[in-house]
């Protein structure tokens, strides 16, 4: 009895699945061009909308890109904490009221620098070529008079990440570009951690008390952000075990990573001062006052 149950749930979700699939068709007839028909013209206007998401989606993954290829991080752990990485990006473009596409233009406006102007362009084509092949798809179905889905762009198709691989794997403005910048960030923040561990390993509280700077513009934005936190810490009366201060400061090297990819950009609030407001009032895009409560729960 439980077997016949079964064969007929199956069938029922068939035959839901194909109601489904065929409600979703559209009928895109039309007797002369597009706006004789609603249909094709609502078609046309979806595809337009997916058009814009795949670019910004292209846009983005090459930010993410960017940013796990520069990171001072083991590789395996970038590579085994892709969502983490993917999220980060995601904080801070939300950060700033930003997509990636106005990331990036605005980036462009700032330093004029041709790679930027290959990303952007790459990106643009990836959605010109979806919406080519929308318009053969829309054409095809008018022609034989048949109903078609809604168009959807996916940037995680198979397709559009080889030629996202174009961009981020095939190019050598952009290969040396990440260099430069992997070596300028590891430099400053590997030189930052180690100045902390020096100042730290001799006591057993791992009391924190960073050197000044003469230079305000010099700071270190992990050196900012790990006296931020253990403040907030302690005041909650958190022992900073080695533990938490590995945790602490892997947050701040994935901040300060995305600071300096701002820094590269010359992107407004990405000079120390205003950075150092920022991570203060809770505003950074990892080091948020719910970022720092997460590490208390980890720990409790």
């Amino acid at each position: 009895m439980s077997r016949l149950t079964q064969i007929y749930e199956d069938i029922k979700a068939e035959i839901n699945r194909n109601t489904s699939q065929a409600s979703n068709l559209i009928n895109v007839q039309s007797v002369g061009n597009l706006q004789n028909s609603p249909g094709a013209l609502a078609w046309r206007n979806q595809a337009a909308r997916e058009v814009e998401k795949l670019s910004d989606g292209c846009c983005k993954k090459v930010l993410t890109d960017i940013y796990c290829k520069i990171i001072p991080l083991d590789t395996d752990f970038v590579a085994g904490n892709q969502g983490q990485m993917k999220q980060d990006v995601d904080d801070f473009l939300a950060s700033k009221n930003m997509t990636a596409t106005q990331y990036f233009k605005s980036c462009h406006e700032k330093t004029k620098a041709p790679l930027l102007e290959f990303i952007l362009r790459s990106c643009q084509n990836i959605g010109k070529q979806f919406m080519e092949e929308a318009d053969k798809t829309l054409k095809d179905a008018q022609k034989n008079n048949i109903d078609v889905p809604p168009p959807v762009a996916d940037a995680d198709n198979e397709d559009i990440s080889n030629q996202i691989v174009d961009i981020t794997g095939n190019d050598m403005e952009y290969d040396t570009f990440i260099q430069v910048l992997k070596k300028k960030t590891i430099d400053k923040i590997v030189s930052s951690i180690s100045n902390i561990i020096s100042d730290t390993k001799d006591n057993k509280d791992m009391e924190f008390n960073p050197k000044p700077r003469v230079e305000p513009s010099m700071e270190s934005a992990i050196s900012i952000i790990v006296e931020h936190i253990h403040k907030k810490l302690w005041k909650e009366n958190m022992e900073i075990t080695s533990n938490l201060n590995e945790q602490i400061i892997g947050l701040a090297i994935r901040e300060a990573t995305l600071n300096q990819i701002d820094l590269c950009f010359r992107q407004p609030d990405s000079e120390f001062i205003p950075f150092r407001s920022k991570i203060r009032f809770g505003k950074g895009a990892l080091v948020t006052e719910s970022a720092i409560r997460g590490l208390v729960e980890n720990m409790q």
